[in-house]
């Protein structure tokens, strides 16, 4: 593998730990629109999270899957 890493360990991931990072990932950003909703980048960020949730459940969804990955470099 490129950058001396070698693979010790390789898991897939159920498809519950993708949509627990996704939606994890989203709802930091919801959280920080309704604690900030009057801040000058409030509309664009909840913008991007809903193009962000709609890209994910209609395009990604069925293909995206998560794997763990254990590397050593020597």
């Amino acid at each position: 593998m490129c950058a001396g890493f070698r693979v010790l360990d390789l898991r897939s991931a159920p498809r519950g730990a993708g949509e627990t990072f996704e939606f994890g990932y989203l709802a930091d950003w919801e959280e920080w629109v309704m604690a900030n909703g009057d801040a000058e980048a409030a509309a664009d960020i909840r913008d991007r999270t809903d193009t962000h949730r709609t890209e994910y459940l209609r395009h990604w969804r069925p293909f995206l899957g998560f794997a763990y990955l254990t590397l050593g470099r020597p």
